[in-house]
């Protein structure tokens, strides 16, 4: 399917337009998108070819996404991806039960978009051919001129094709359920009772046999057994192939015919070892995968103690699992992992005749990706519980900055109340850096780009960092003539002071203090066209790191330092950081002592900032610019017009995004539009600032935008310009900053 076509199933119109315009980017045919799920259904009642169908959960309507999606794989077949912003449990369970192909959160990444879609599609075709393969297969065996018996665990029949009807004179109707040995009643030649499900080990190739047909009547067969797996490689039953016996033949040829020998190698093709144990723990078969596995052939392995081939750690911890199988004639299901090869195999021992049938499925790699997922779920909860109050917390810390510097405006130079205002406004930073970096570490906040010295950002967070007595702190590493950093000022801060604390609390028992050493140096680029690599280090003089956790910095909550009560997020936010930026992280312990953390990032191209500010005139204009500020907090609204009017500014407000597009438009009519917008970007209940800035640029193309959130992970702040604005002001922000970037953005009106 090399070009699948996509429908998106979204009531908000602005997001659906958005999402179908992501999906062309990324290549895909799509269709106009169906707002509700009566549109959708008669989309592909009308037989219009659609491939896979992003279906919003939470339609406003009488029929949710779920129950829409359920009649479109039931009647149509085709695969659903599920859209959502929230969903609880109840939901959850829902959506579940209509079997989806997957579930991408709102807001979208691109990179989600086209995993989820490919995923899907994947599943899709995959689940077409198992079925389709499923299909021939039952065909197959209905028509093979072989019968075919299949048990399930217990040795009850549970498969009987007409050719075995027709040999044992038992239909399936007869024989479903009935122990195979009634149906399957087979001596050896010489007269001698035969097991009809022979240990694997102990009869090799097929046998000559003597099959008691349900009449009574004596016929001469050749059979062959093999176990019925699961897709996960789990033992369900086995499978008898017989035949009649060809006339002067006694057992199956060993040159089997190309319709005979695929069932004979089943067992040996099995991509999982498989052991057959006598009650003595001696291997009385292995296939072809065990032998792979323990580096030896099939015939060294036979005859060996199963004990003397697992480490004794395996057998100490494990024994009584499988002595428990043999002894007491049950399944036993468990886990060995080998310390010596890093492996874990799930574990399944299955009584066979007198001893045990043992598989083993590497699920190593499955462990390791159970916990990268476990790793991404903690981020997740992270992240919904710090977006859940990161942007209210932003507006407080916003009208707290606002009013202590318009507080320190109004008293006098030297005045004592100064130096407190400065300490609240000190403060206030603070907890707009924590916030910010729970926010970062959380989400991966798209960063804020622009060039940013290396020198200063470290000189800053040296300066406003707290030092620890005693230690020597070396900056003369960091070359002065390399390239700035593209990245985001605030997050890099983050990144350095976080690199430093650690490094710090690695060398606190070190009586002389120890050394800290910061380096930067510059790599250059593959190409021409690429600024290249920025690569920096920290290094300390500490402890150092034992082995064991080298695995395991990164992970959130992971700490050495529980008597510190240390939150076990610090290096979590570096990872997050430098990945959001397009960079990587590397930690290296000394050879006796000490730890080296690398950060490579990319450096600045020669341009710089990626938002491009008009520049300034060299003479003012007209006194008073005029600005509309759309704000739904109240005291946010009246705190940011009081501080443009002290700026000189004209100033008109607006708490909704439809109210704001009217005042645009009356005064865009008038002989006083407005020079600058600063538009808030969410807005509940109502149109936020991207939507209303949309409607604006209709009207006028050239008016300069701000766009001011406390979301700092919203893809708008990160890209302003593909959202029509000229520039982006985080909250919370300082009066200076805001009116500094006003006065910026109006000087050429």
């Amino acid at each position: 399917m090399s070009n699948p076509r996509i429908l998106v199933v979204e009531d908000e119109a602005l997001v659906a337009q958005d999402l179908v315009a992501t999906l062309q980017q990324l290549g895909y045919p799509t269709f106009p998108p169906a707002l509700d799920g009566g549109q959708a259904l008669d989309r592909l009642a009308t037989g219009s070819g659609v491939d896979l169908v992003l279906m919003d959960i939470s339609l406003q309507s009488e029929t949710d996404g779920i129950d829409v999606a359920a009649t479109l794989t039931q009647s149509f077949g085709v695969p659903v991806v599920f859209l959502t912003a929230h969903i609880d449990e109840d939901v959850l369970a829902r959506a579940r039960a209509t079997s989806p192909y997957g579930i991408l959160h709102k807001p979208f990444d691109t990179h989600a978009v086209r995993s989820a879609i490919e995923v899907a599609l994947a599943r899709h075709r995959a689940e077409a051919a198992a079925r389709e393969s499923a299909a021939r297969f039952g065909a197959t065996l209905q028509s093979m001129a072989d019968g075919v018996i299949a048990t399930d665990l217990a040795g009850s029949v549970t498969f009987v094709n007409p050719t075995a009807a027709t040999l044992t004179g038992w239909s399936q109707a007869e024989a479903l359920g009935k122990p195979l040995a009634e149906v399957f009643h087979v001596s050896l030649p010489s007269g001698e009772a035969a097991d009809p499900l022979p240990a694997l080990a102990k009869t090799a190739g097929a046998r000559a046999l003597m099959l008691t047909t349900k009449s009574g009547d004596l016929l001469p067969i050749e059979d062959n057994t093999a176990p019925i797996t699961d897709d996960a490689g789990s033992l369900e039953g086995l499978v008898v192939v017989f035949r009649e016996q060809r006339p002067g033949s006694h057992k199956a040829p060993a040159d089997a015919t190309p319709e005979w020998a695929p069932l004979v190698g089943i067992v040996e093709s099995i991509g999982d070892p498989l052991l057959a144990i006598d009650p003595d723990w001696t291997l009385t078969y292995a296939n072809a995968r065990a032998a792979s596995y323990f580096q030896t052939s099939r015939e060294k392995l036979i005859g060996k103690n199963f004990w003397s081939l697992v480490p004794p750690a395996v057998r100490e911890t494990h024994h009584a699992d499988f002595y428990g199988a043999l002894l007491n004639r049950e399944q036993r299901h468990f886990e060995i992992e080998n310390p010596l090869r890093g492996t874990t195999f799930d574990t399944r021992a299955y009584p066979f005749s007198d001893g045990l049938l043992v598989l083993f499925r590497d699920v190593t790699a499955e462990k390791a990706a159970a916990e990268q997922n476990a790793k991404i779920e903690k981020l997740e909860s992270l992240g919904l519980l710090a977006r859940g109050f990161a942007h209210d917390f932003n507006n407080l810390l916003t009208v707290l900055l606002g009013n202590l510097s318009l507080a320190k405006m109004r008293t006098h130079e030297g005045s004592t109340a100064r130096n407190e205002i400065d300490t609240a406004k000190e403060a206030t930073v603070k907890a707009q850096s924590l916030v910010q970096q729970l926010l970062t570490f959380a989400k991966g906040g798209a960063p804020i780009k622009s060039a940013v010295s290396v020198a200063r950002a470290v000189s800053d967070s040296l300066q406003h960092h707290e030092k620890r007595p005693g230690i020597t702190y070396d900056t003369t590493g960091i070359k002065t003539d390399i390239p700035a950093l593209h990245a985001d000022p605030a997050q890099l801060g983050r990144l350095l002071t976080n690199l430093i604390r650690n490094a710090e609390q690695a060398m606190q028992d070190d009586p002389t203090g120890g050394s800290l050493t910061i380096t930067a140096t510059h790599e250059n680029g593959e190409s021409p066209e690429s600024a290249g690599t920025i690569i920096l280090t920290v290094t300390d003089t500490g402890h150092g790191i034992p082995e064991d956790n080298l695995s395991q910095v990164f992970e959130p909550y992971f700490t050495t330092r529980a008597a510190e009560n240390a939150s076990g997020l610090g290096l979590t936010v570096c990872e997050s950081i430098t990945r959001a930026h397009g960079g990587s992280i590397k930690i290296t312990p000394g050879e006796t002592t000490g730890t080296t953390l690398t950060v490579r990032l990319p450096a600045a191209a020669a341009e710089g900032s990626t938002i491009k500010l008009p520049t300034p005139a060299p003479e003012p204009q007209a006194p008073k610019k005029r600005v509309l500020v759309l704000e739904d907090e109240r005291l946010i609204r009246d705190l940011a017009a009081a501080q443009l009017v002290h700026a000189g500014f004209r100033v008109d407000v607006s708490s909704e995004g439809t109210e704001a597009i009217e005042i645009f438009r009356q005064a865009h009519a008038s002989e006083s539009p407005f020079d600058l917008l600063i538009f808030d970007l969410t807005i509940p209940g109502g149109l936020g600032g991207a939507p209303a800035l949309k409607q604006i640029r209709e009207i006028d193309q050239d008016v300069q935008a701000i766009v001011s959130s406390g979301y700092s992970d919203d893809p708008v702040m990160a890209n302003p310009e593909e959202y029509s604005f000229t520039a982006v002001l985080p909250k919370p922000y300082d009066p200076a900053q805001l009116i500094d970037l006003a006065e910026k953005l109006v000087k050429n009106k």
